[in-house]
């Protein structure tokens, strides 16, 4: 009876084990499908973590470059904006000249009006001594 007992004991405690062996490989199933899920969950983030920073990075190497065109359009408009003002200036410096050879012009020909009545002038008057009638 005793080695009855013993033997039902045995058996029901190899049973048990079973049973609990059977769970423990259950939950350490789990256990291993939850941390493959959480290393994928890790995976994903992770890449799209790296996904933003090359977004990033693009992001800025595009507006350095805008940067750069706009400094190098602002210098090309600055420069024709010089090149504008100093034909602007050549061209008010021709109009000066034109100015001051007309005014010359205009004194010359004022100068030879006021010489030529100054002569017939003179003649008028040495007609007037020579022939007083």
């Amino acid at each position: 009876a005793a080695a009855e007992e013993a033997a039902k004991r045995a058996l029901a405690a190899e049973s048990h084990g079973a049973e609990e062996a059977r769970r423990l490989r259950i939950e350490l199933e789990d256990a291993t499908r939850r941390a493959a899920a959480a290393q994928r969950e890790r995976d994903l983030s992770t890449r799209a973590a790296d996904d933003r920073e090359l977004e990033r990075a693009r992001a800025k190497r595009d507006a350095d470059e805008a940067a750069e065109m706009l400094a190098a359009a602002r210098k090309e408009i600055e420069t024709l904006r010089g090149a504008v003002a100093a034909d602007r200036m050549q061209h008010v410096a021709r109009e000066m000249k034109l100015r001051l050879k007309e005014a010359r012009a205009e004194k010359a020909r004022r100068d030879a009006e006021a010489r030529a009545a100054r002569i017939a002038l003179a003649e008028t008057e040495m007609k007037r001594i020579s022939n007083p009638l």
